[in-house]
C-alpha cells in the first residue's frame, strides 16, 4: 500500500496539471473579452461625447428670428374702448389728432364727400416726390381719418369730444346732440328735434271746438226729438 501512493500520485500530478491548466485558460480569455469590451465601450462614449460638437455647428436659426424680420400690423386707432370712454365722461380730452384738418374736410360734410376728398388727398400725395417710407406714413393717417369719420360710432364720439372741448364744459352731454351726421342724415334719429311754431296747438284748438259744436248740436236735437213726440 505504502509502494503504490508515490505511483498514484505521479499518475495523477499530469491529470492534475491539465485541469489546472484548463481552469487557467478560461480567465484569460474572460480577460480579453472584458478589455475588448471596456475598449468598445471608451469607443461609443468618444463618438457620444464628440457628436453634440458636429451638431451644433450645423443649427439653423430659431424660428423667433424669422419671425422679428416680418413687420408688425400698425396698432388700431379707434376711440371706442374703455379707456376713452372713462376718460371722457370724467372730462378728460382724449383727441389728439384734428381728422377734419387732416383731410381739409368741414365738420358738416357728408360720408360720401369725405370719401370724396379723402382720393383726391391720396392722389395729390403720390404725385409728390417723397420717399417711400414718407409716402406710406402720409397714407396711412389719411386712412386712420377717413376710417373714424366714416364710421357712425367713431365719429360720433370724436364730434361729442369737439364740441365739449369747444365749449370748455366738464359736464356729461348726450353724445346725440353733438353728432351732425345724425342730425343731417337720420331724422328718427334721438336729436332733440326744433320748438314748435304753433301749428300743433292750432290744430288741437280745431279739434276741441269741433268736438264741443258736436255735444251742442247733438243736444239741440234731442230736445227737437222729445217735442215732436
Amino acid at each position: 500500500m505504502m509502494q503504490c501512493l508515490p505511483a498514484q500520485c505521479q499518475l495523477l500530478s499530469p491529470v492534475s496539471t491539465n485541469v489546472t491548466s484548463r481552469t487557467q485558460r478560461p480567465s484569460c480569455s474572460i480577460t480579453r473579452i472584458s478589455q475588448s469590451r471596456r475598449a468598445s465601450g471608451l469607443v461609443v462614449r468618444a463618438e457620444s461625447t464628440s457628436a453634440p460638437t458636429s451638431t451644433v455647428e450645423t443649427e439653423s436659426p430659431t424660428p423667433t428670428e424669422a419671425v422679428a424680420l416680418t413687420p408688425t400690423a400698425p396698432a388700431s386707432k379707434s376711440l371706442i374702448n374703455e379707456e376713452n370712454i372713462l376718460s371722457a365722461i370724467t372730462g378728460q380730452n382724449i383727441i389728439v389728432e384734428d381728422h377734419y384738418g387732416r383731410l381739409g374736410v368741414n365738420p358738416e360734410a357728408s360720408s360720401s364727400e369725405i370719401v370724396k376728398t379723402y382720393q383726391e388727398r391720396c392722389a395729390e400725395v403720390r404725385q409728390k416726390n417723397l420717399s417711400e417710407s414718407e409716402t406710406e406714413e402720409i397714407l396711412n393717417k389719411l386712412k386712420d381719418s377717413v376710417d373714424l369719420l366714416t364710421s357712425e360710432e367713431e365719429r360720433r364720439l370724436y364730434d361729442w369730444c369737439l364740441l365739449r372741448k369747444a365749449t370748455h364744459t366738464v359736464d356729461y352731454a348726450w353724445p346725440y346732440e353733438a353728432d351732425i351726421t345724425q342730425r343731417l342724415q337720420d331724422p328718427t334719429s334721438l336729436v332733440v328735434p326744433p320748438e314748435d311754431d304753433g301749428v300743433n296747438d292750432k290744430v288741437g284748438l280745431f279739434f276741441a271746438g269741433w268736438f264741443v259744436l258736436s255735444c251742442i248740436l247733438s243736444i239741440v236735437i234731442g230736445h227737437g226729438w222729445e217735442k215732436s213726440m
